[in-house]
Protein backbone atom coordinates (compact mmCIF):
# COMPACT_ATOMS: atom_id res chain seq x y z
CA UNK A 1 0.00 0.00 0.00
CA UNK A 2 1.28 3.24 -1.00
CA UNK A 3 2.23 6.01 1.78
CA UNK A 4 0.36 9.55 2.03
CA UNK A 5 3.94 11.12 0.73
CA UNK A 6 3.98 9.05 -2.35
CA UNK A 7 0.27 9.41 -3.38
CA UNK A 8 1.09 13.52 -2.90
CA UNK A 9 3.97 13.69 -5.05
CA UNK A 10 2.10 11.51 -7.68
CA UNK A 11 -0.93 14.14 -7.15
CA UNK A 12 1.39 17.47 -7.72
CA UNK A 13 3.72 15.72 -10.56
CA UNK A 14 0.50 15.19 -12.54
CA UNK A 15 -1.52 17.93 -11.62
CA UNK A 16 1.44 20.76 -12.44
CA UNK A 17 2.06 18.66 -16.14
CA UNK A 18 -2.15 18.98 -16.58
CA UNK A 19 -1.61 22.81 -15.53
CA UNK A 20 0.87 23.30 -17.81
CA UNK A 21 -0.32 21.18 -20.90
CA UNK A 22 -3.39 23.81 -20.09
CA UNK A 23 -1.20 26.65 -20.33
CA UNK A 24 0.38 25.77 -22.91
CA UNK A 25 -2.69 25.11 -25.41
CA UNK A 26 -4.30 28.54 -24.24
CA UNK A 27 -1.11 30.22 -25.12
CA UNK A 28 -1.45 28.48 -28.63
CA UNK A 29 -5.07 29.39 -28.73
CA UNK A 30 -4.71 32.93 -27.90
CA UNK A 31 -2.13 33.22 -30.25
CA UNK A 32 -3.96 31.83 -33.38
CA UNK A 33 -6.96 33.21 -32.84
CA UNK A 34 -5.98 37.02 -32.53
CA UNK A 35 -9.14 39.09 -31.45
CA UNK A 36 -11.00 36.38 -30.28
CA UNK A 37 -9.42 36.30 -26.51
CA UNK A 38 -7.78 38.71 -24.34
CA UNK A 39 -4.28 37.31 -24.45
CA UNK A 40 -3.54 38.45 -20.80
CA UNK A 41 -6.87 37.68 -19.44
CA UNK A 42 -6.73 34.54 -20.56
CA UNK A 43 -3.29 33.63 -19.29
CA UNK A 44 -4.02 35.34 -15.81
CA UNK A 45 -6.82 32.95 -15.79
CA UNK A 46 -4.79 29.97 -16.97
CA UNK A 47 -2.10 30.56 -14.42
CA UNK A 48 -4.66 29.58 -11.89
CA UNK A 49 -6.24 26.48 -13.27
CA UNK A 50 -6.86 23.90 -10.67
CA UNK A 51 -5.28 26.15 -7.98
CA UNK A 52 -8.46 24.51 -5.71
CA UNK A 53 -7.60 21.01 -6.05
CA UNK A 54 -4.90 22.20 -4.02
CA UNK A 55 -7.52 23.23 -0.93
CA UNK A 56 -9.71 21.83 1.34
CA UNK A 57 -12.32 20.07 0.80
CA UNK A 58 -10.69 19.16 -2.95
CA UNK A 59 -7.27 18.19 -1.77
CA UNK A 60 -7.50 15.21 -0.31
CA UNK A 61 -10.30 13.37 -2.59
CA UNK A 62 -8.02 14.67 -5.75
CA UNK A 63 -4.66 12.95 -4.41
CA UNK A 64 -6.43 9.58 -3.67
CA UNK A 65 -8.80 9.76 -7.06
CA UNK A 66 -5.21 10.97 -9.04
CA UNK A 67 -3.83 7.79 -7.21
CA UNK A 68 -6.55 5.24 -7.99
CA UNK A 69 -6.40 6.48 -11.95
CA UNK A 70 -2.63 5.75 -11.88
CA UNK A 71 -3.35 2.70 -10.28
CA UNK A 72 -6.06 1.35 -12.34
CA UNK A 73 -4.44 3.12 -16.23
CA UNK A 74 -7.54 5.64 -15.56
CA UNK A 75 -9.23 2.85 -16.90
CA UNK A 76 -12.60 3.29 -14.08
CA UNK A 77 -12.30 2.47 -10.06
CA UNK A 78 -10.67 -0.63 -9.98
CA UNK A 79 -8.61 0.05 -6.96
CA UNK A 80 -10.95 1.87 -4.73
CA UNK A 81 -8.34 3.02 -2.23
CA UNK A 82 -8.70 5.02 0.90
CA UNK A 83 -11.97 7.47 0.08
CA UNK A 84 -15.48 6.31 -1.52
CA UNK A 85 -17.02 7.17 -4.28
CA UNK A 86 -19.29 9.99 -2.45
CA UNK A 87 -16.44 11.77 -1.46
CA UNK A 88 -14.87 12.21 -4.64
CA UNK A 89 -17.93 13.13 -6.38
CA UNK A 90 -18.31 16.06 -3.72
CA UNK A 91 -15.02 17.04 -4.19
CA UNK A 92 -15.60 16.56 -8.25
CA UNK A 93 -19.00 18.82 -7.69
CA UNK A 94 -17.20 21.99 -5.86
CA UNK A 95 -14.54 21.89 -8.10
CA UNK A 96 -16.59 22.69 -11.26
CA UNK A 97 -19.28 24.81 -9.32
CA UNK A 98 -16.18 26.70 -8.05
CA UNK A 99 -13.83 26.87 -10.98
CA UNK A 100 -14.69 29.36 -13.73
CA UNK A 101 -13.18 26.51 -16.49
CA UNK A 102 -15.72 24.26 -16.05
CA UNK A 103 -19.12 25.36 -17.46
CA UNK A 104 -21.07 24.45 -14.29
CA UNK A 105 -19.49 27.32 -13.10
CA UNK A 106 -21.24 29.44 -15.37
CA UNK A 107 -25.03 27.89 -14.01
CA UNK A 108 -26.98 30.42 -12.71
CA UNK A 109 -28.37 27.49 -10.40
CA UNK A 110 -25.37 25.56 -8.90
CA UNK A 111 -27.70 22.63 -7.90
CA UNK A 112 -28.22 22.06 -11.15
CA UNK A 113 -24.31 21.19 -11.95
CA UNK A 114 -24.58 17.23 -11.78
CA UNK A 115 -21.74 14.79 -12.56
CA UNK A 116 -22.08 11.63 -13.75
CA UNK A 117 -19.93 8.70 -12.16
CA UNK A 118 -19.86 6.75 -15.32
CA UNK A 119 -18.55 9.73 -17.38
CA UNK A 120 -16.40 12.07 -15.67
CA UNK A 121 -15.37 13.20 -19.05
CA UNK A 122 -18.69 14.79 -20.10
CA UNK A 123 -17.55 18.58 -18.69
CA UNK A 124 -15.14 18.04 -20.96
CA UNK A 125 -16.75 17.43 -23.60
CA UNK A 126 -19.16 20.25 -22.67
CA UNK A 127 -16.33 22.94 -22.55
CA UNK A 128 -15.14 21.55 -26.18
CA UNK A 129 -18.90 22.33 -27.25
CA UNK A 130 -18.83 24.97 -25.75
CA UNK A 131 -15.55 26.83 -27.11
CA UNK A 132 -16.62 25.71 -30.73
CA UNK A 133 -19.92 27.18 -30.42
CA UNK A 134 -18.21 30.42 -29.74
CA UNK A 135 -16.03 30.27 -32.11
CA UNK A 136 -18.45 30.12 -34.72
CA UNK A 137 -21.05 32.28 -33.26
CA UNK A 138 -17.99 35.22 -32.88
CA UNK A 139 -17.31 34.17 -37.08
CA UNK A 140 -20.51 34.37 -37.83
CA UNK A 141 -20.74 37.74 -36.17
CA UNK A 142 -18.08 38.88 -38.58
CA UNK A 143 -20.07 38.42 -41.53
Amino acid sequence: MATWDEKEKWFKERTDKHVAEVQKYAKILADATPGDFEPEELMASVAKHDELKYQDPEYKPYVELTWQHKQDGYDGYKNPGEITKEEINQATLHHVRNSSHHPEFWLKDKDDANIDPNDRDKSVKVVMCFLAARRLLSLAQLR
